[in-house]
């Protein structure tokens, strides 16, 4: 499907986005305000960001132990006209996505439209490039695009032809070749080679889906520490109706005021969804964090989830230094043995292509679960999340090649660094602070002093303001379920290296447009 169709498909399911410009979400007014993470920021570039609670802030949209406005599809005469053809199932879930995704959308349809017609003039609707140098900074979507990933492209396309046996009907887990290289590669200290304890599936997000359906009713709980991905809302309530609820932070007295609260409320918590590196802020969790939450999880018969796809995107420090879910319960279980029962049955990991190998058109992802009886019911679910059977193979074949994956993320690192480098000094030199990141492939930036006011219509008014006079999208903290309004997650991984320059520039004239105004 063309990137112009899924726009228009997108807006045809979500009658509420017929307008170009998506309207404000509702302010709770019963929504505390707290602190992103409430935990201080670290030093990047010698600036530094508190991260304490500031009342006046305003109130969040996306309160804590909430998901927010829902937007349903009816409401209009198009919404009725839905109404008629989709499922009331259908329509419960149905909203409008972030509206930085649907700008993120439009760029593309317009660059793939230009390109068809032949149009090569610069056109401030079409992304940034050297030819287009009026065009929009994407810096908004979490997408490995560095020179880098054209390495994974090359080793794909020159992968040994696939055995006959791949167009045929096989294991829905995925083929033993590609579980055994994906244990041995990406799950070693977990799997230990063991590729019966690894599913293979069609990207991270299904996998969380998958998990959720496996491991939740339909109206059960999981906490996730915000700020958080804005897509875990969709991946978890859309089929599984599972409904996420964020927490204050990860620590885990956050974690149980979250979990009793929900109590209160007559709701049942059945999962804690966790990110290492975190995304939107990059941080990681030491093992002593982690063994925390993994034992409080244990101790209230919670599954906890580890999604950890950006893993190998590791560019702040040694990847070693980054602990796992799985470094965490063998920790944990020497010192508790007693606890190797629960931490089989309910600690689970994921991990995949998109990120860490430049490879989110592949729509490959994974599974680590020691729960055999879940790994038996995920072979029937595999049937509607299966990889095609050729590029099982390829991929088989490309982490096969230890010394191919090493050199590819050794360079995919050391580029990282440079974008993230470029952004920090951007921030620097108007400044602003941010998270400083341990790895992913973005930085979650504090623009709070760029507000009029410390409010949500505030925060929307900036990001507004940022595309239109300055071609600079980005994701709004709003979208990304943070606590208090000003915060942006800033995708470094897209653009390039050349529109990161420009990226400062352009930052610079706007906040020092904004300083002039005043």
């Amino acid at each position: 499907m063309r990137v112009d169709a899924r726009v228009r498909l997108v807006r045809r399911t979500c009658p509420v986005l017929a307008a170009k410009r998506m309207p404000s979400r509702r302010v709770r007014d019963d929504a505390p305000t707290h602190a992103v993470r409430n935990r201080p920021f670290r030093r990047v570039h010698g600036t530094t960001c508190r991260r304490g609670s500031r009342s006046s802030r305003g109130r969040s949209s996306h309160a804590i132990g909430g998901r927010g406005d829902r937007s349903h599809v009816g409401g209009t005469s198009a919404g009725m006209a839905a109404s008629e053809v989709l499922s009331r199932r259908m329509r419960d879930v149905a909203k409008p996505p972030p509206r930085y995704l649907l700008a993120f959308l439009e760029a593309l349809a317009a660059e793939e439209a230009s390109q068809r017609q032949g149009n090569a003039k610069d056109d401030p609707k079409r992304p940034w490039s050297e030819g287009n140098r009026r065009g929009l900074l994407l810096l908004a979507v979490a997408e490995n695009r560095l020179q880098a990933s054209l390495w994974i492209a090359k080793r794909i396309h020159e992968a040994k032809p696939p055995p006959p046996d791949s167009l045929r009907y096989g294991d829905m887990r995925g083929c033993l070749r590609l579980r055994e290289a994906a244990a041995r590669r990406l799950f070693p200290e977990a799997a230990q080679a063991d590729a019966s304890v690894v599913t293979a599936c069609n990207g991270c997000g299904s996998a969380v889906e998958m998990l959720a359906f496996s491991l939740c009713d339909p109206g059960d709980v999981a906490i996730i520490p915000a700020p958080y991905y804005p897509s875990f809302d969709n991946d978890l309530s859309t089929r599984a109706q599972v409904q996420p609820v964020g927490a204050r932070s990860n620590r885990p007295k956050d974690l149980e005021d979250t979990f009793k609260r929900m109590e209160k409320e007559g709701k049942r918590t059945k999962m804690v969804l966790l990110t290492q590196p975190h995304n939107p802020c990059g941080d990681t969790m030491d093992l002593e964090h982690l063994k925390a939450i993994i034992q409080w999880a244990m101790d209230r018969k919670l599954h906890v989830v580890s999604d950890e796809i950006y893993l190998c995107s590791v560019y702040n420090g040694p990847v070693e230094s980054v602990c796992t879910a799985a470094d965490a319960v063998s920790a944990l279980v020497a010192e508790c043995p007693e606890l190797a029962q629960a931490c089989d049955e309910r600690v689970h990991s994921i991990m995949g292509l998109s990120k860490d190998f430049a490879a989110s058109g592949m729509r490959v992802g994974f599974i680590h679960s020691r729960n055999k009886e879940l790994n038996n019911m995920l072979g029937g679910l595999g049937y509607f999340h299966a990889i095609p059977g050729d590029l099982q193979h390829r991929v088989a074949e490309m982490l096969e090649d230890g010394e191919f994956v090493h050199r590819f993320q050794e360079e995919n690192r050391r580029l990282l660094k440079k974008a993230y480098d470029k952004v920090a000094g951007a921030l620097q030199r108007v400044g602003a602070s941010c998270v400083c990141p341990m790895g992913g492939l973005f930085v979650w930036a504090d623009f709070r002093k760029f507000l009029d006011e410390p409010t949500w219509e505030a925060e929307d008014r900036l990001y507004e303001r940022l595309l239109n006079e300055e071609g600079i999208l980005l994701s709004p903290g709003r979208d990304m379920h943070a606590l208090e309004p000003g915060f942006f997650r800033i995708c470094f991984a897209w653009a390039g290296m050349e529109a990161l320059d420009d990226f400062e520039s352009r930052l610079v004239r706007f906040v020092g447009g904004l300083a002039g105004s005043t």
